[in-house]
Formats: C-alpha cells, sequence, structure tokens
C-alpha cells in the first residue's frame, strides 16, 4: 500500500486482500461506527461484494455515522462508494447525506444510481470524520477511499477559502482503451 492511502471495503469478514489492479483494501472494521454487515449476491467486483449499513440506534439519534477520524491535514482525494443491491429485500434504496467533518456536500439517492460513487478534493485544515446523515431509509456504504495528494496539486483547493471540490462528471479524451484507469 502507498504511503497515505486508505483503501476500506466496508463490511467483509476478512481483514485484508490485494485487488487485481494492486490496490491493497482492508476491512473498515476498526474506523466504522455502531453499524451492521452484509455480504451481497451481485455481479460487482469482488470489492463491492459487502456493505455496512447504518440503522438508527441509540448510538447516534441524529442519524449521523461517521468514521472516526480517516481524513488527516492536508490536501487529499476522498472517494467513496455506495451500493444499495437490494440487500435488505425491502426493494426501497435509501437516500443520505454525506459529510466531510461538519460539512455536508452531496445527497446520495440510490434509487437514482446503484452502485454511487463521490469523489471530493478537500485541503483539510484539521483531521476530519467521515459522515453518512441518514434522511430516508438505512445509510449504506461498500467502500472508502482516502488517497493523499502532492501539495500543489489542486491550486483551487485552499483551506483559507475553505474550497471543497466535487466530481460531477469524468471524461476520458485521450485513452484507446475502453478500460478504467484509477
Amino acid at each position: 500500500m502507498a504511503a497515505g492511502f486508505t483503501s476500506l471495503v466496508c463490511g467483509p469478514n476478512y481483514s485484508r486482500y490485494t485487488s487485481n489492479n494492486g490496490i491493497l483494501w482492508t476491512s473498515d472494521a476498526e474506523y466504522a461506527p455502531p453499524s451492521q454487515t452484509f455480504s451481497i449476491n451481485s455481479h460487482l467486483q469482488h470489492s463491492l461484494q459487502t456493505l455496512r449499513s447504518f440503522p438508527p440506534d441509540v448510538s447516534s439519534p441524529s442519524g449521523r455515522s461517521c468514521y472516526r477520524l480517516l481524513v488527516t491535514p492536508g490536501l487529499s482525494l476522498v472517494r467513496a462508494t455506495f451500493t444499495y443491491s437490494n440487500y435488505d429485500s425491502l426493494n426501497q434504496p435509501p437516500m443520505f447525506g454525506v459529510a466531510i467533518g461538519p460539512t455536508l456536500y452531496n445527497a446520495v439517492d440510490l434509487a437514482l444510481r446503484d452502485p454511487w460513487v463521490e469523489e471530493i478534493i478537500l485541503n483539510a485544515t484539521e483531521s476530519q470524520a467521515f459522515c453518512l446523515i441518514a434522511m430516508t431509509g438505512t445509510p449504506v456504504i461498500s467502500l472508502l477511499e482516502i488517497r493523499r495528494l502532492p501539495p500543489g496539486a489542486y491550486s483551487h483547493a485552499s483551506p483559507i477559502l475553505g474550497v471543497l471540490l466535487r466530481k460531477i462528471y469524468r471524461l476520458d479524451c485521450g485513452s484507446d482503451s475502453q478500460t478504467t484507469t484509477r
């Protein structure tokens, strides 16, 4: 695993594995708040075969469930993948907020897209928690990745301005292959 890279699989029954593209994935168990884990009968990649759900309970009556202090000070890419895949057989995909620290930056609606990937570039001045905020249904997550970026990689991600850059859409304008590049 590269220095400053955190790659978490949410809810697996194993501690770690290396994917075909060389990423070392570890279980999120030591970072996760009180929750439940599920296996998914999915045709998706190996790392999307489990999920962690955060039903409302006494430990988070506000509906806010946070992974402990994963985003450290400095410039980071934070990528989260949310998969519902009707794991609960209710056929009611949830909608929930995603926040880093106190900042809510988007709402995930798994009725619109499943799986859903969120990516942001953040220049944090202090350690931050990664949080899911219940809106409709039970928040779920399958993968959480944090990648330290070199200083100056994004000149617009200023801690002074509090700017957070969120990926809206990505186009590949130069590749001849039909494969995904990470």
